[in-house]
């Protein structure tokens, strides 16, 4: 009947609820775009789908870190550790305020009891089988011998080391970044080394080629190249995987989950001048300043003190506990008879015999604080190494920075030399692969003394208190 009365509405329906669900197609489409960008880096920042292929994208040191900061797990669980901190500190607060509940309930009884209490002497009261009760219960604490003190002051400490961790994960994961991210630089500046060396081992040899035509040499130095050609080619190849790991390395520490090769890393780094590096560190002042500046080790000390807390709660259970009560409520029968009860007082609880629980439960943890005590004790042997450990690496690579940078020089006017010789018919094949070989290792040599350099300086920054 409606389609015979009403067919252009009908019809206008159908052809609305089809714009409708257009729309929300639309909508969702654009949402789940959004959704889809990784958070804390969008997709015209990260790598694009183009017509199948994947852009690759060129990520900067800063660019890394900022992802890793977003996107990196260790990270958000050590947020998530003082959120739940945090709830903690408010549900030991609320130990303080007054608790109210209601309680109710029905109870059948084989004899007959009184629906309401008798309030004088020899008074008449109304019998039942069946009794109901509603309740509306009050209690208040009004002195715990100092134990909901100590459970917020454990509370607040629990949330202080908390968040020192959290601050200090956030400073390990941008020195891990920071050092993966410089080692991937200098493998890169490694490879052009040999991707170079085998360059020129190939003119070499096309050269030597021309001289065997020419009768000025001999099939035994083309031997001896070919050789030298697959073993550069392996290093080459060797140095590319390890530059693929350290790759994905990065990514799993930027919390990327993705193929490295969507991935380049900026090649613009400029590297520090050795020679204008402080070589006089006051390892002490050093030392001090670690220890004053970093939140692992303030957030060691807070647990510390968490501990102590956490005994003095234990002993407050030895006191007795003093609460304001109070009870108002309704008591009924069967029978329909009903009536009002209710009561306010002080009660007291106090420990009598718990058989040596409070005394073993102080124990323990007074032996917990002990081990505690100790393992501060090696943390700060553990800062004072490490910092140490980082000023003698920066001394020594430093010194080798500067040797295996002169030495470059010298192995590429060895080679030139060398070069000239062979041409000439002066110097065997053998000379001028040693000097290629010479120069190769000179510049990977620098290569990774520099890397060297680099993450002991990065160290140095994390043991004195992370890197800004």
């Amino acid at each position: 009947m409606l389609k015979q009365k009403f067919p252009h509405v009908l019809s206008g329906w159908k052809v609305c609820r089809r714009h409708i669900f257009n729309i929300s197609l639309a909508a969702f489409a654009l949402i789940l775009s959004f959704v889809a960008i990784p958070a804390g880096f969008s997709a015209s920042n990260c790598y694009a789908q183009q017509g199948g292929s994947v852009e690759v994208q060129t990520l900067t040191l800063e660019n890394c870190v900022e992802m890793a900061l977003k996107n990196n797990a260790d990270i958000s669980g050590s947020v998530y550790d003082e959120l739940s901190k945090k709830s903690g500190v408010k549900e030991a607060e609320a130990l303080k305020s007054p608790v109210i509940n209601f309680d109710g309930g029905y109870q059948h009884h084989i004899d007959a009891q009184r629906v309401l209490p008798a309030t004088a002497n020899n008074q008449a009261g109304v019998f039942s089988n069946d009794l109901w009760r509603t309740d509306i219960i009050f209690k208040m604490p009004l002195y715990t011998g100092g134990k909901i003190e100590n459970e917020i002051d454990l509370a607040r400490k629990l949330l202080e080391s908390a968040s020192l961790k959290s601050q200090w994960t956030r400073q390990e994961i941008i020195f891990k970044v920071s050092t993966v991210f410089y080692g991937i630089i200098v493998q890169n500046k490694v490879i052009e080394a040999f991707s170079f060396s085998l360059s020129t081992m190939k003119e070499h040899y096309a050269r030597v080629k021309e001289l065997i035509e020419a009768g000025k040499a001999s099939s035994l130095d083309l031997l001896k190249m070919e050789v030298r050609i697959a073993d550069i080619e392996q290093n080459l190849e060797n140095a590319s995987n390890f530059f693929r790991l350290q790759k994905v390395n990065l990514l799993n520490f930027m919390g990327v989950d993705t193929s490295e090769s969507n991935f380049n890393f900026s090649k613009e780094l400029i590297f520090p001048d050795t020679n204008q590096t402080e070589l006089n560190y006051d390892i002490d002042s050093l030392v001090k300043e670690a220890l004053g500046a970093r939140k692992d080790y303030a957030a060691a000390k807070m647990a510390l003190e968490a501990q102590r807390s956490k005994i003095s709660v234990i002993k407050s259970g030895k006191k007795p506990v003093v609460s304001l009560v109070g009870i108002y409520g309704a008591r009924g029968g069967a029978g329909g008879d009903t009536g009002k009860i209710g009561y306010a007082g002080v009660a007291v609880t106090a420990p009598i015999h718990e058989g040596g629980m409070i005394k073993a439960k102080t124990e323990t943890e007074r032996m917990a604080l002990k081990s505690l005590e100790e393992k501060m004790r090696k943390f700060e042997l553990q800062i004072k190494q490490e910092v140490k450990s980082a000023v003698l690496d920066i001394l020594s690579s430093t010194k080798r920075v500067q040797a295996t940078q002169k030495s470059i020089d010298q192995a590429k006017e060895a080679l030139r030399i060398e070069t000239e010789k062979y041409n000439f018919g002066k110097s065997s094949i053998t000379d001028v692969l040693d000097a290629q070989a010479a120069l190769l290792n000179a510049e990977t040599n620098y290569y990774k003394m520099l890397a060297e350099f680099l993450t002991a300086t990065q160290r140095l920054k994390y043991a004195k208190g992370g890197i800004q």
